[in-house]
């Protein structure tokens, strides 16, 4: 199992380009399916079950099962995690929880361990964070976590706030709707939805279109823009009910120049209307009064460098 995963990045392309293409790499494929024509065999289930997975999840499974497999190797241990029973297969984790370093040979951090730990290799009904076998490992898993501050003196590191001479600058540099243009507006409305919204740098900005967001009212008549559904992010995949649910955050009216309602609402009158995505390519020569934007979406790495342009043209 761990072989598969533990090769070079071509090989997680290779399985995304699969998992893009379900009409040819499962229905295509005449032994997935059974005499009867209706049954699915265990490895179009597991390919099935795969498209569930985002490209991220997939590659940080891969970073994991090779973490394992290279730990196991040296221990000498050989074992088959499809069918490894469940007690011996705790065993395993509990030392493995215990002894597993860096490459730099120093105690892995909190959620180093959660990410080794959050996706096993393999598809099997058993849980190893609930199951009652796993007790033990749980526990050794629990007692590393927190050795990593206890045995090496650590604390928890926050990311830093963002500096009130560092805002100016930004909201110096952004401007207002008056004299703003394509670029710096879409600049302002991606930085306001990271800033209320509390989005990480690049995740799903893609799949953002122009119904995500929706504009409400709430019991005192005052304006928001939310969520229009619930969406999946890194943390909330929408299959655990436990997990947390970000889709009544709110972004509220205000009074300022910078309203940040008001600039997302000016905003999506200017997107192209044959356009779905609520970020588009910026045009260079516009009308005011016209359609600011191509008809074209802004694609995953320039929606990721967005930030790092803000800074720079801000002196931030």
């Amino acid at each position: 199992m761990g072989s598969d995963c533990v090769g070079t990045a071509a090989s997680v392309r290779e399985m995304e380009r699969t998992l893009r293409e379900p009409t040819d790499s499962l229905w295509g494929d005449k032994s997935h399916i059974s005499e009867t024509g209706s049954d699915l065999d265990e490895e179009a289930l597991d390919e099935l079950q795969m498209e569930g997975k985002s490209a991220n999840t997939k590659k940080q499974t891969c970073w994991g099962t090779k973490a394992f497999t290279d730990w196991a190797s040296r221990r000498n241990i050989n074992t088959d995690l499809k069918s490894v029973e469940a007690e011996e297969l705790a065993k395993i984790l509990r030392k493995f929880y215990a002894e597993y370093r860096t490459k730099k040979a120093e105690l892995p951090t909190p959620s180093t361990l959660r990410s080794l730990r959050a996706d096993p290799p393999f598809s099997r009904n058993i849980n190893i964070m609930a199951d009652k076998e796993f007790t033990n490992a749980n526990s050794m898993f629990e007692s590393r976590c927190k050795a990593y501050f206890t045995d090496g003196g650590r604390s928890l590191q926050h990311k830093p706030s963002i500096e009130r001479g560092d805002m100016d600058k930004l909201s110096g540099y952004f401007g207002d709707l008056e004299s703003t243009d394509s670029t710096r507006l879409q600049e302002m409305v991606w930085f306001n939805l990271c800033f209320f919204l509390g989005r990480r740098g690049r995740e799903g900005w893609r799949r953002f279109t122009k119904s995500t967001l929706q504009l409400k009212r709430d019991d005192n008549d005052k304006p928001f823009l939310t969520f229009t559904s619930a969406e999946q992010t890194k943390n909330w995949q929408g299959s655990n009910p436990s997990d947390q649910d970000y889709s009544d955050v709110r972004i509220y009216e205000n009074e300022s120049s910078k309203d940040p309602v008001s600039i997302y609402l000016f905003y999506l009158s200017k997107l192209h209307p044959d356009c779905d995505a609520l970020f588009q390519l910026p045009r260079k020569d516009f009308e005011k009064s016209g359609v600011w934007y191509n008809n074209a979406p802004l694609e995953k790495n320039a929606l990721g460098t967005i930030m790092q342009k803000i800074s720079k043209k801000s002196s931030c």
